[in-house]
């Protein structure tokens, strides 16, 4: 039991010292490091498209997100009867949502075989 307190300590201490070392001097691992961190100003989600051939992704980002104390009650929500369109909680100020990126992928459509037998 004794060992646990001593494996928490080694271990992150361990994991840290690999965290500077490979993002620092190595510059690997960085979406590993940043993405722990919850930087408000950092936050971006995907959006996808289907096509009849693939798909289309956009990367949405937001400069900046509202703090826990920025969100107010919903005057629209009902909560005996809950509509998935309508959110619960909205924030005191717009989001200001912009695109970063938009990526598309088309797959090769599959040839029909002219005669099967």
């Amino acid at each position: 039991m004794e060992m646990v307190p001593v494996g928490f300590l080694v271990g992150s201490t361990l994991f840290g010292l690999n965290m500077v070392i490979t993002c620092l001097l190595l510059r690997m691992n960085r979406n590993d490091a940043f993405s722990s961190l919850r930087i408000g100003a950092y936050n971006n989600f995907l959006r996808f498209r289907l096509t009849e051939d693939g798909f289309d992704m956009y990367v949405v980002g937001l400069e900046s997100v509202p703090k826990r104390r920025d969100w107010i009650a919903n005057k629209k929500h009902d909560k005996n009867r809950p509509d998935p369109e309508i959110p619960v909680f909205v924030p005191t100020h717009d989001l200001k949502p912009h695109l970063v990126e938009k990526i598309s992928i088309s797959f090769a459509r599959k040839r029909a075989d002219a005669a099967v037998l």
